[in-house]
């Protein structure tokens, strides 16, 4: 097997793999002719000469590649192919000895049988048994030889996956070396690694708080700009004797008015899309024929939708409409396209709290229309011309409850909570008079 003009690295090792597999296959088929032979069958020198040819054959690719591995640039490459080169030329070498042996195991039984002929031959017929128990001893010696032979390649190969693995740990320790070079050169310890990873914590802490906090101050705020508008709203001192307070309260009216969000409309319709309770905060429906076709525009586009479990939001004619549904009553909140739907969804919410606090959890279109003046008190404290007032539902329903009780009513009949609110009606009424 030649290689004609040379060839290219890895043609070349395939070629000697290649070679390496037939003189390997070779040399089993001599070791099965010479088990055979000592059986009695016969040799084969054509074989064992083939083998000893590929041998040299595969020495000579071995020097070949020897060489070229040597001119790759790459230094990854260029172990690998040393490692692939090696082994190769590891395993002709084995192979090699395996045929010297074998040769001279050949040249061994060749003299015996010589020396016997020689004996047969001086040797006359008395002397047979005794031939015969030589050649039992040389069987015997020829099988001792055999298991030697095999042990000592046993040993060797244990001596060889022996190096493997020290040349294994070897490596495994300088990969070690080289880590732990790497951690010394970042030097990051653990600690450091806690140090960083507590302070992330704190930033993010530091993050939600301030969040807190700046939502905290805008809801404290706009609650009291609420505030002062509902106690101008309720307590101002009459114009007749104080004008430049009125004229504060006026000015400080239309800032909040400019500032605060505006509400068109509140519907409370029912299952059919027909009023229960309505009220209207803007002329953007002048007419009543204009109220109705809206407050049934507005149930249409809504009727399919699911909003019992959390309020839903639409858009319509360029207003923006929240609404949910409670049983068989459907409430709705319409502020301008430009409004915030957090702030009317607020008010949504207040009314529908509101309604069901009032109402005593029975909210249906029967009780509502039974306690029509408490839901139209309730709309009167949310919204006052369009304006936000209250958005609790608790605070709402205990105004409504307080504005609804009758203060001519026997204290018999009055609860103390309901007597209390009386009495701090009539002691404010005393204080601006």
């Amino acid at each position: 097997m030649a290689i004609e003009g040379g060839g290219t690295l890895s043609e070349i090792y395939q070629n000697a793999k290649k070679l390496l597999m037939k003189t390997r296959d070779g040399l089993e088929r001599l070791e099965r002719l010479e088990s055979s032979t000592l059986s009695g069958g016969a040799d084969s020198p054509e074989l064992s000469f083939a083998i000893k040819r590929d041998i040299s054959l595969l020495q000579s690719l071995c020097a070949e590649l020897d060489r070229l591995w040597r001119s790759v640039t790459a230094k990854s490459q260029r172990d690998l192919w040393k490692r692939k080169v090696e082994q190769i030329a590891e395993e002709s070498e084995s192979l090699k000895e395996s045929l010297d042996k074998y040769f001279l195991r050949h040249q061994a039984r060749m003299q015996e049988a010589r020396e016997r002929a020689e004996l047969l031959g001086r040797a006359n017929g008395e002397s047979a048994h005794i031939l015969r128990i030589f050649d039992e001893e040389a069987q015997a010696m020829q099988s001792a030889h055999n298991s030697a032979r095999m042990m000592e390649e046993a040993y060797s190969t244990g001596v060889a996956i022996l190096s493997k693995f020290s040349e294994q740990r070897e490596r495994m320790k300088s990969a070690q070396r080289k880590a732990l070079d790497i951690l010394n050169t970042v030097g990051l310890s653990n600690s450091v690694l806690r140090l960083i990873e507590r302070r992330n914590r704190l930033d993010t802490w530091i993050k939600y708080a301030g969040m807190l906090l700046t939502l905290v101050v805008i809801v404290v705020f706009w609650s009291g700009e609420a505030t002062i508008f509902i106690y101008l709203r309720q307590f101002c001192i009459p114009h007749s004797s104080h004008s430049s307070l009125r004229f504060h309260q006026m000015a400080t009216l239309a800032a909040y008015r400019d500032s605060c969000p505006l509400i068109k409309n509140i519907l409370l319709l029912d299952s059919e899309g027909k009023r229960v309770a309505v009220k209207y905060y803007s002329d953007d429906w002048p007419t009543n024929t204009a109220k109705l076709a809206y407050e049934k525009s507005v149930f249409t586009k809504t009727q399919k939708t699911n909003a019992r479990t959390e309020a839903e939001i639409t858009l319509l004619d360029n207003n923006i409409v929240v609404y949910k549904f409670v049983q068989d009553l459907h409430f709705f909140v319409t502020g301008g396209d430009d409004e915030n739907e957090l702030i009317l969804d607020a008010v949504l919410q207040g009314f529908c709290d509101a309604v069901s606090l009032l109402l005593r959890n029975k909210v249906e279109k029967y009780e509502a229309l039974e306690n029509l003046d408490l839901i139209l008190l309730c709309l009167d404290e949310i919204v006052d011309g369009g304006m936000v007032l209250e958005t609790d539902a608790n605070v709402i329903a205990g105004k409504v409850a307080t504005n609804s009780i009758d203060s001519a009513a026997p204290l018999s009949e009055q609860t103390i909570s309901q007597a209390l609110a009386i009495a701090r009606e009539h002691l404010t009424r005393s204080l601006l008079s």
